[in-house]
């Protein structure tokens, strides 16, 4: 790992085959070790990075993140530095806000995007007033290309 990767990603495992990564970011409250048995899910070619947030388990001492701008930013920096592979983020409840804003910074400054964006238990969208599953055909699919950060070919949503 790189130095400044170091400190964000907890425990991550390099893997000599490596072909695909996922960085990982925890729920508020939770740290980065509640990914860390994922690695044993995955072959050879999978690395999971769970990334760890200042004033979290090892992190501890360092103060808590009060924006996220910044912390996506960092975030983003990390991931930009390890990008030699495909990868993609993956982030739960507060972390898939974080793991969103992560990949806009990752566009907007590195020029890069991750293969695929997952979030559990997380919306961004809270300006919509009616639910997603509840749009019709031509609606969802217009919402999701206005999403899609430009990377999902038309005929794929």
């Amino acid at each position: 790992m790189q130095d400044n990767s170091s400190k964000w990603i907890f425990a991550g495992k390099r893997k000599e085959n490596c072909r695909h990564r996922i960085f990982c970011l925890p729920y508020a409250g939770s740290g980065a070790s509640l990914y860390s048995v994922w690695d044993s899910f995955f072959g050879d070619d999978i690395e999971i990075c769970p990334v760890q947030l200042p004033g979290r388990e090892n992190r501890r001492r360092e103060p808590l993140c009060s924006d996220i701008q910044e912390t996506a930013g960092s975030i983003a920096e990390v991931i930009a530095g390890m990008a030699d592979v495909p990868f993609s983020v993956f982030g739960y409840s507060m972390g898939g806000v974080i793991a969103y804003e992560t990949v806009l910074k990752l566009k907007a400054e590195h020029n890069i995007v991750p293969q695929y964006l997952f979030m559990g238990a997380s919306s961004v969208f809270s300006d919509r007033t009616e639910k997603i599953s509840e749009l019709d055909d031509e609606v969802l699919i217009s919402y999701l290309r206005s999403i899609s950060f430009g990377n999902v070919p038309a005929e794929n949503i």
